[in-house]
């Protein structure tokens, strides 16, 4: 009876190391979740009706041949702002296009200080020397004093950037 529940006792040890060092094998991620969470990417925009955000992603829509995300957008009446909610299926780079986009969808007035994005990284691997972008959030923003109409800066795991649409190219600044 003893040497029955010591066999027990054994095999149930063995299940659960198996599964502890089971949830420590790291989990390999394929190529098509690279740069993707599972949480939605936010875009803040202050001073702007919904009708004039509305306009702006109209317009966005049609310059870009209609992307797929843009229905996607879930807005948030905050009272003093609107949150767009994005799926998670956004690239970076199309995110960052939108939110240079609102900043400069009206002519007469720009809303450099009244739009903010936050795009959360998945697991990325950075071309910039010294910058592990994996599961950070970066915050998109276009400066005050900018006019460039072609960039889009961005602050992550302690650095500046500016994203220049023109080259396609990104640099700490």
């Amino acid at each position: 009876m003893k040497s029955g529940i010591a066999l027990v006792v054994v095999l149930c040890l063995l299940v659960v190391f198996g599964i502890i060092r089971k949830a420590k094998q790291k989990k390999k991620v394929s190529v098509e979740e690279l740069s993707f969470t599972k949480t939605s990417r936010t875009i803040k925009v202050e001073q702007m009706s919904k009708a004039e955000i509305s306009n702006a992603l109209n317009e966005f829509e049609k310059l870009y041949d209609n992307p797929e995300y843009i229905k996607s957008i879930v807005f948030h009446d905050k009272g003093n702002h609107v949150l767009l909610e994005f799926p998670s299926s956004v690239t970076f780079v199309d995110f960052a296009l939108l939110v240079n986009n609102l900043v400069y969808s009206d002519k007469e007035k720009q809303h450099n200080k009244d739009i903010q994005g936050t795009y959360p990284f998945g697991e990325v691997k950075s071309a910039l020397q010294s910058v592990d972008f994996s599961h950070q959030e970066a915050t998109l923003y276009i400066r005050e004093e900018d006019t460039e109409f072609d960039n889009v800066y961005f602050d992550c795991c302690g650095h500046r950037f500016k994203m220049d649409f023109s080259n396609w190219s990104v640099r700490t600044i």
